[in-house]
């Protein structure tokens, strides 16, 4: 009799443990999932800021450009008008 009360007491613990051991495995299952999709919402956010430099960077050339003929024409103006 006693004997049973002690494999009963161990099992308790042992159920109990059990019942942790799926909590926290399924707490890491969501966490990893979630963990998973923010990673992926950086690598998105990245890629998109990489394509926004690029355009900036080309946009930046072609007012760099435009800003040179502006002053080229300008100079061609004035050269003109002193004739």
């Amino acid at each position: 009799m006693g004997i049973t009360i002690l494999l009963r007491r161990l099992d308790k613990s042992n159920y109990k443990l059990s019942q942790i051991k799926r909590f926290t495995g399924k707490v890491q299952e969501e966490l990893n999932g979630i963990a998973l999709e923010k990673i992926g919402s950086v690598k998105d956010a990245g890629i998109d800021l990489e394509i926004s430099l690029k355009q900036t960077r080309k946009l930046a050339n072609e007012v760099h450009s435009l800003n040179e003929e502006s002053r080229q024409l300008l100079e061609s103006i004035k050269t003109n008008r002193d004739f």
